[in-house]
């Protein structure tokens, strides 16, 4: 298995790779601001709202575009409120052509 390129080593920042300062490659919907993090030192979004489906930050802007991220490991930090439903989807290309989509969320209850 081929190593990923050099630049995504040892980690990828995808706010900067997508210039989020511009926000030129991310599509925002909804109630979302962002803020600086004076724990972590870095940006965050604040995504807020009633209808999760109509307030949330897409990476990149288009469906048609990839990030081209070719590592094996994906880190997302999350601060959810409790009272809150929050969903996260992460849609992954294989070598093969295929789509894969993992959604984490809070909106289902345990069994």
């Amino acid at each position: 298995m081929p190593l990923a390129p050099e630049w995504q080593h040892p980690y990828v920042n995808v706010f900067k790779i997508c210039d989020a300062e511009s926000m030129k490659e991310v599509e925002t919907k909804g109630d979302v601001t962002e803020h600086m993090d004076k724990v972590i030192g870095k940006k965050v979004f604040k995504v807020r709202g009633l209808i999760p489906a109509g307030n949330y930050l897409r990476v990149p802007r288009s469906k048609l575009q990839t990030l081209g991220l070719t590592g094996r490991i994906l880190y997302i930090q999350l601060k959810a409120t409790p009272v809150k439903v929050f969903v996260v989807h992460i849609e992954v290309g294989t070598t093969d052509g295929n789509v894969h989509r993992i959604s984490v969320s809070n909106m289902y209850a345990p069994d």
